[in-house]
Parts: C-alpha cells; structure tokens; sequence
C-alpha cells in the first residue's frame, strides 16, 4: 500500500510540474519580458479579456493610460465583475465608443466626465 501510495504522489508531482512547464500564455507582446515583475498580470488579463494591446504583439507597458483606454480597462473589469466574462468587443469608428456606451450605461462614468476632459485619447491624470 505504502508503495502504490508513494507511486501515486509521484506521479502527482511530475504532472504538477509539467502543468507549470507548458503553461499556456494568452499575450504575445514583445515588449513584455516574460521576466518583468508584471508578466503575469498582463498574461492573466489578456486571457481574461480586460486587455488587449496596442496591437497584437504590443502592449506599450512604459506608455501613459488615455481616458478612452481607462474607460475601456473600467467597463471590461466591471462587465468581468458582474458577469463573468468580458464580451465587450471594440467597434471600429470610434474603437472606444461601445466601451463609453457601456460605462455610461452602467453609472461608471457621467454625461458630465465629457465636460471635464476634452479629448478622450488624451493621457488621463488623477485630476481628470
């Protein structure tokens, strides 16, 4: 018993460390270093839906956060949140739009926010 015991923990921590070996990673961006402190997190939200990139192979992480991208980021946490999933997808004439739609739609963001930033793709500050 002893002995099928010890086979079974071992094949148990073989699996377990393969499961870690080949890992499936959602982002495919260059310029995020597998071994920067933030790796996981942006993986992790990529496969949850939250982000996407400035493109697909770039996230820009040194870049500044634009209102529409904090709009964006905003609406896909609240939506993962509430619902479980992010089905939000960017439209294409103004990509931010349905993300705008949606954070009015559910009181993240007011008809007044627009009167305080006057371009939306402009970098966000903590004054807004």
């Amino acid at each position: 018993m002893k002995r099928i015991l010890s086979v079974i923990l071992c094949i148990t921590m073989i699996l377990s460390l393969t499961s870690v070996a080949f890992a499936e990673h959602y982002s495919n961006f260059t310029d995020v270093n597998p071994d920067s402190w933030y790796y996981e997190d942006v993986d992790n939200a990529v496969r949850l839906g939250i982000i996407n990139g400035k493109t697909e192979t770039t996230f820009a992480p040194d870049d500044n956060l634009t209102y529409a991208e904090a709009i964006k980021l905003a609406s896909c946490m609240y939506q993962l949140y509430k619902d479980g999933s992010v089905y939000l997808v960017p439209g294409k004439d103004p990509w931010y739009q349905i993300y705008v739609d949606y954070a009015k739609d559910h009181g993240i963001i007011t008809e007044n926010f627009f009167y305080k930033v006057s371009n939306i793709n402009e970098k966000a500050t903590r004054a807004g």
